[in-house]
């Protein structure tokens, strides 16, 4: 339509030039004003004649019929191509309105496509907020695991030698701590049942014992039961009070390591001995190296930190997510522990938290999610395996222990012999 109207357009024009043009010429043929001449060929819309007088007026010889061409085409052509002119003005401010419109269209469907996607990438799911939920005491019970293990740590060392306020510390060692051993498993571990009852005139129980009391019967020896089964000990080494598990954790330990203490010397009476001093302390170091593995266990499956300042810890929203197992809440606590250890936590978020279906079905999700959810997963990954890490290297120190003592023998002997000479550094 736009070029139509151009067309119209410059045929009006070329057609008011070619009329504007024809009657100077025509005035010339018939005499009138011209080049030389005084008189000008001027057109006035009254077709009067007026001053300057037109060739026209005054020479006769022009045709009548030719005057009429101006007022009557020219100047209606003109007319309508300055309409024409307007009108297609008029249809650009149109079109123009059309590419502001498009332009601010486009715009805004821009802006609600960012809107959609930071809608969808930036709206954590349910899933993501598990995590988010269950992670939240981790760190602060996998820092008090390690304070747990370098507290049982350093008990039992001050057992190994000895140190005041022990057990072996008194009787000259080693008598005093097999007394005190003895004593608590009269009173504590001994079962009456056993060896077809023949261990009630050796047993010092309760004439009527009750459940609390007939489960800590042979926990000196069990470690099944004491430390192997359990995901959550109540143990705290660092409060400075005994529990009942307390107590059978480190009788067993007593059962495992080093049964037999150092001897309480007199001051003075190691001077002249220091190679023997120095053999125990070497001895004692190993049994440091064996323990290690018990305590490390131990330590992880202490009970875990709680609520701080009034925020709920990550174990409480694990104990939420075993209701949907179908477990009282009794179960749960007996499964996970009052306040479930480093070691349950990474039982949860390594192993039970894939075994509820409806993980699986929450990963139907927006793809930003599930790249969080995996970030997720990869993090508890590495989690885990910096904890298999730390045990393929406690398995290393023990092979080489093993590997040490089983070569002590033939390499004194070698010594002796004068087959292995001394390094000369």
């Amino acid at each position: 339509m736009i070029k139509a109207f151009q067309s119209i357009a410059i045929f009006t024009c070329a057609l008011s030039l070619l009329m504007l043009c024809a009657v100077p010429a025509y005035a010339v043929e018939g005499r009138g004003g011209g080049p030389g001449k005084s008189g000008v060929n001027k057109y006035t819309p009254q077709g009067q004649c007026a001053y300057p007088r037109e060739s026209t007026c005054s020479k006769p010889r022009v045709e009548e019929s030719i005057l009429p061409i101006v007022p009557n085409y020219v100047t209606a052509l003109q007319l309508m191509a300055e309409q024409l002119s307007s009108s297609i003005l008029y249809q650009t401010f149109i079109i123009g309105t059309f590419f502001d419109a498009d332009v601010q269209l486009d715009a805004q469907r821009n802006l609600d496509r960012l809107k959609a996607r930071a809608h969808k990438d930036y709206h954590p799911s349910a899933q993501m907020c598990r995590f988010g939920s269950f992670i939240k005491s981790v760190a602060h019970s996998e820092e008090k695991s390690d304070l747990n293990k370098a507290a049982f740590n350093q008990a039992l060392i001050n057992r190994y030698s000895g140190k005041s306020g022990m057990a072996s510390s008194t009787g000259g060692g080693y008598a005093g701590d097999v007394g005190a051993q003895l004593d608590l498993f009269k009173t504590q571990y001994c079962d009456p049942r056993d060896y077809n009852t023949g261990m009630q005139s050796f047993c010092e129980a309760k004439e009527n014992p009750t459940d609390k009391d007939r489960v800590r019967y042979n926990k000196d020896i069990d470690y099944v039961r004491v430390a192997g089964v359990p995901l959550t000990l109540d143990v705290d080494f660092t409060d400075g009070r005994m529990s009942d598990e307390e107590a059978d954790i480190f009788t067993l330990a007593r059962s495992l390591y080093w049964p037999n203490t150092f001897e309480v010397q007199e001051k003075g009476a190691l001077e002249n001995s220091y190679q023997t001093y120095m053999a125990k302390r070497q001895n004692m170091a190993k049994h440091v190296v064996a323990h290690n593995s018990f305590i490390t266990q131990v330590a992880m499956k202490a009970a875990g930190s709680g609520a701080a300042l009034g925020v709920q810890s990550g174990g409480a929203y694990m104990k939420a997510l075993m209701r949907e197992f179908g477990l009282e809440d009794g179960d749960i606590e007996e499964l996970l522990g009052e306040n479930p250890s480093y070691y349950a936590q990474m039982e949860v978020l390594a192993k039970k938290i894939y075994q509820n279906p409806d993980f699986y079905t929450n990963l139907y999700d927006k793809p930003a999610n599930v790249e969080r959810i995996n970030a997720s997963l990869e993090a508890i990954q590495l989690m885990q395996g910096r904890d298999y890490y730390e045990m393929q290297l406690r398995q290393e120190m023990l092979i080489s222990q093993m590997l040490d003592e089983r070569l002590r023998g033939p390499a004194s002997e070698a010594s002796a012999q004068g087959r292995i000479k001394p390094l000369d550094f």
